[in-house]
């Protein structure tokens, strides 16, 4: 083999030596930036927060927090009276948007006590529903109430990062007729963005 021959092959070998372990580093570099597949997966969702609105697979479990449910349940205890039963279970709308806490009768007149989770009360409007029809829709008392932090701090750690920092308390009757609503809906700019089922 020529000098010329030994002298260009140690030069290539120095310059891989030099190339090699700054190539391993820039993919560990970019692995770890995010750019490339993350060592370590954001583990799947296990559960979602029943009122949570966004799409989830049907298959992950909705969960009642237990602080939110307390908190929940002493809004009803003071804006229905004691006797009214709660629903079997959290009563939400199609969207999530509404939620029935209590249902009663005053004076025959159908009664609920509803929450507005997702949207300001002054950006919608609420018509109670029989078999299609539009019905007279009383708001008797209207409360905006701000989440606690103990709640709010318990819903994000379910994973409901969008959750909202206050709520509107909402006590809705039907008067003016004899048969009950089968259903409640809530408009923005007269298009229908979520339905409640009345039990």
């Amino acid at each position: 083999m020529k000098r010329e021959t030994r002298i260009n092959l140690l030069l290539i070998a120095a310059i891989l030596a030099v190339m090699i372990p700054g190539g391993i580093r820039l993919a560990q570099l970019a692995y770890t930036e995010g750019r490339g597949p993350s060592p370590n997966p954001t583990p799947a969702r296990q559960t979602v927060a029943y009122m949570d609105p966004r799409p989830f697979d049907p298959n992950i479990p909705r969960v009642a927090p237990p602080a939110t449910v307390d908190w929940l349940d002493g809004i009803a205890r003071r804006h229905a009276p004691h006797d009214a039963p709660p629903p079997d279970d959290r009563h939400m709308s199609d969207q999530r948007h509404l939620e029935l806490l209590r249902r009663w009768q005053a004076d025959q007149t159908p009664q609920w006590l509803v929450i507005l989770w997702h949207h300001r009360a002054d950006t919608v409007t609420l018509a109670l529903v029989r078999d299609g029809r539009a019905l007279a829709c009383y708001i008797r008392a209207q409360q905006m109430l701000a989440l606690p932090p103990r709640v709010r701090s318990e819903l994000l750690a379910v994973g409901y990062e969008t959750a909202p920092r206050d709520i509107t308390v909402m006590h809705l009757s039907a008067s003016g007729t004899t048969a009950a609503p089968d259903h409640l809906r809530l408009l923005r700019d007269g298009d229908v963005i979520d339905t409640l089922a009345l039990p």
